[in-house]
């Protein structure tokens, strides 16, 4: 991390000793240790509470997506998506049974009118 090798750290000992006195150093050292404890413990609250608050806008995010997926309701698209490609056949056979009605009333109006007026000839309607 600081790329600091073994002969910077007896320059640095050897600094801390002249300065500080060889009586003393044990104390300052630890206090030194105790600082860096307490930053290395409040970089790991800062990061869980960080990793927290990143989990929290995760969860928004999928509850959002759950909630998009509990209004999932397949047998409705389903019977829409069939609904739309039968709409069409349904018209087209409703159409063509009009047709076919309307075909069937004047085949047999005029079989009424040939009765009617009495002659020999009958016209005879299918009708399914």
């Amino acid at each position: 991390m600081f790329n600091i090798g073994w002969s910077e750290l007896f320059v640095v000992a050897s600094v801390a000793i002249l300065v500080v006195g060889p009586k003393e150093l044990p104390g300052m050292l630890r206090t030194f240790g105790r600082t860096i404890t307490n930053m290395r413990r409040m970089a790991g609250e800062f990061q869980a509470q960080f990793k927290e608050a990143l989990q929290e806008s995760d969860l928004a995010d999928a509850q959002k997506s759950i909630g998009n997926f509990s209004k999932f309701d397949p047998k409705n698209i389903v019977k829409d998506a069939v609904s739309d490609f039968v709409a069409p056949m349904n018209e087209a056979m409703d159409s063509a049974n009009t047709d076919e009605t309307k075909s069937n009333d004047s085949a047999a109006s005029v079989s009424v009118t040939s009765q009617k007026s009495g002659s020999s000839k009958s016209i005879e309607s299918k009708s399914s």
